[in-house]
């Protein structure tokens, strides 16, 4: 037995050795996993920090150019001026639409290939739009005129907060930030299956800026929005903003895609992100924002809201 015991002394070193090795890479490679969750969190802290500062910064130079525009007008009779040329075009804007985004003028040449559409729009129409998205085909600026105009008809029924009550067989889809990425939308169409009755949708905002196919990502859940206005959901984000796109790239690639009615499609679309909901609420308890909300939030006063005067943000 001694013979045996003697010869097991080099195998436990052996094995002490190893262990200790085991240990130390261990704590070596926690270290080091450690370190690298300490710079993601650091990074994406300085980003947030400069996104929120950029959204910001344009926020108060709109504030401030208001505020010039408000209290540095010379005299009254200019102020009013103003002013009524303004509630003209409000009014002109609500009653002559239809003349000034008149889509019947425009003419489809025979050598356009994209998708064609016919209104009111169905679930097989918007079904052909996806498909024709996610091959890079355009839509032409007489059909996107015509689904913004109807979307924008739409939306003017619509309250500031939407209410959903959620059925037990069903899940409702929340989704927020697609930020022009369309892959990310197709994405979620794919695990999730397209928008429908059975397939209750909310999307919580910032649809637009920064990435390359917003446009087409407006067109698509606008399409969705008018086959199911009860089960596909909107609510308006920071990014469904004038000032804010002409940071963040939507208002250069509306006019780079529409070369010849690009300022009217732009124009048409303030309008419709003025009259995007602020809110969902599903169940009466579940409330889905885009943006923060504190203990002294009053969903009554937001549901007062004139939100289609709301034009731009306000800081």
């Amino acid at each position: 037995m001694g013979c045996g015991l003697g010869k097991s002394e080099p195998l436990l070193k052996k094995c002490h050795k190893a262990i200790s090795a085991a240990l130390l890479i261990q704590r070596w490679y926690r270290q080091h996993v450690a370190r690298l969750e300490m710079r993601r969190r650091c990074t994406w802290n300085i980003f947030q920090s400069i996104e929120y500062a950029g959204e910001q910064d344009q926020v108060k130079l709109c504030n401030y150019f208001g505020f010039l525009m408000d209290h540095f007008t010379p005299a009254s009779s200019e102020r009013n001026l103003i002013s009524h040329i303004f509630r003209k075009n409000e009014i002109c804007l609500d009653t002559e639409w239809e003349r000034y985004f008149c889509s019947k003028s425009i003419e489809v040449t025979k050598s356009y290939t994209g998708p064609h559409l016919t209104f009111p729009m169905t679930f097989c129409g918007v079904s052909k739009l996806v498909e024709a998205f996610k091959h890079k085909e355009q839509l032409h600026a007489r059909y996107v005129l015509q689904l913004l105009g109807e979307t924008w008809r739409l939306l003017r029924t619509f309250p500031n907060i939407s209410h959903v009550i959620a059925c037990h067989p069903k899940s409702i889809t929340i989704c927020g930030d697609l930020h022009g990425h369309l892959e990310d939308l197709l994405l979620i169409f794919y695990k999730k299956g397209l928008p429908s009755s059975d397939k209750p949708c909310v999307f919580n905002g910032d649809f637009v800026g920064r990435g390359r196919n917003s446009l087409e990502i407006l067109l698509t859940l606008f399409g969705f929005l008018l086959v199911y206005p009860n089960d596909v959901h909107l609510n308006r984000g920071t990014h469904e903003d004038h000032i804010v796109n002409l940071r963040y790239g939507f208002t250069k690639e509306v006019l780079g895609k529409c070369r010849v009615h690009g300022k009217k499609i732009l124009k048409l679309l303030q309008m419709i992100f003025s009259w995007l909901p602020l809110a969902t609420v599903i169940d009466n308890k579940v409330l889905i924002v885009h943006g923060g909300i504190s203990d002294t939030t009053d969903l009554d006063k937001i549901a007062g809201v004139d939100r289609q005067r709301v034009r731009w943000l306000q800081g």
